[in-house]
């Protein structure tokens, strides 16, 4: 058998030819120069617990401690209004805010999966399927609702305390001294 010699394929000219010295070449991009998946201002920037995007907009941060330290998470404007109706810029300055991870309500597919149950994913196309609006609830109007059910509470325990004390005091008549033998 002989062997058939490769033709070599004729080499393609660079557009950037050695010869023309004032031809800028292309500088490597931003992520080869520095290494990954980071600009180089990426001190600056926080990462949202919920969506895990790096970023440099506003995000709130939470002021509760945990084990003697503060809280390490940041939440971003977006996460906060669309999936526990908040205002970030509002919570900003609340000098006792407390994240959703630190109040035991958050939904990010990590927190879900330690409580043992499946990840929201997301989120907007099934609620825009299932008829709501894309529009969070009122902040303020929730914790209204929550203080007036927070009161209501606080009355029924009031009123169950009194109807045992009388309770008692009913059974301290039928039976004085407690009924002991």
């Amino acid at each position: 058998m002989v062997k058939k010699k490769k033709k070599k394929k004729p080499q393609k000219k660079s557009a950037y030819s050695d010869d023309d010295a004032t031809e800028t070449r292309p500088t490597k991009s931003l992520l080869a120069i520095t290494g990954g998946g980071e600009a180089p201002d990426s001190g600056n920037r926080k990462n949202c617990h919920q969506c895990r995007q790096k970023t440099m907009a506003f995000s709130a941060s939470c002021k509760a401690t945990r084990r003697g330290k503060p809280c390490p998470h940041h939440f971003c404007q977006r996460c906060l209004r669309n999936r526990y109706g908040e205002n970030a810029a509002a919570v900003a300055v609340m000098a006792d805010w407390s994240c959703p991870k630190c109040r035991g309500i958050c939904n990010c597919s990590f927190c879900m999966r330690k409580k043992g149950r499946p990840p929201t994913g997301i989120l907007f196309p099934i609620a825009r399927s299932s008829g709501y609006s894309s529009e969070p609830i009122d902040v303020d109007e929730e914790q209204e609702l929550l203080r007036r059910r927070k009161m209501e509470r606080d009355r029924e325990i009031e009123v169950l305390k009194e109807e045992i004390a009388a309770l008692e005091a009913a059974l301290e008549v039928v039976e004085p001294g407690g009924g002991a033998a």
